[in-house]
């Protein structure tokens, strides 16, 4: 049973109304310096029709931010969450940058069909383009977030060109396309 200092109130937790990505989470989704950003995982939520929810774990080379307001997103085309999204058109985007963790509400639509191998690495993506519907942050007085999950890859530098055509990609759509 958690005693009254473990439990969050309004005041330690910030949730908003703001359509605005904060400029923490702009300098992890901005599309540089990706080999810096190998590590990161930022958590994709969609829900199904039965309205059981989806998790997606993506990387740096899967999620851009062109703008505070806008996101975009390059996703495996047969995936459960690529399914949901599409379906629904609304996401939860989870991305821990110290010292707060925000949970950004995304509304997206797929942008053509799914695009085939970019750069012939065999790999075809799924695109989405969207706004940023609200930003809450969950931060508290007591405790600094430090890191969310991380993870290595095993050829580095490989998987961070492939990113590099990715964001390139994710750069050149259009939010109206």
């Amino acid at each position: 049973m958690p005693n009254g200092t473990d439990v969050k109130t309004d005041k330690e937790m910030r949730m908003t109304a703001e359509t605005r990505l904060p400029d923490p989470v702009l300098r992890l989704l901005d599309g540089r310096s990706l080999a810096d950003k190998v590590g990161e995982t930022f958590l994709l939520l969609a829900s199904e029709s039965t309205m059981w929810p989806r998790v997606a774990m993506l990387s740096a080379g899967e999620v851009l931010a062109p703008s505070p307001a806008e996101i975009r997103l390059a996703l495996y085309p047969n995936s459960g969450t690529t399914h949901a999204l599409t379906a629904s058109g609304k996401g939860l985007l989870h991305v821990v940058a110290a010292p707060a963790a925000y949970r950004i509400r995304i509304g997206v639509r797929p942008v053509g069909a799914a695009a085939g191998p970019d750069g012939g690495d065999g790999i075809a993506l799924a695109y989405f383009t969207g706004s940023v519907l609200g930003v809450d942050v969950d931060q508290v007085g007591y405790a600094t977030i430090t890191s969310g999950i991380t993870y290595t890859l095993s050829q580095q530098g490989d998987v961070v060109r492939r990113w590099e055509r990715q964001v390139e990609r994710l750069r050149s759509l259009r939010a109206g396309s």
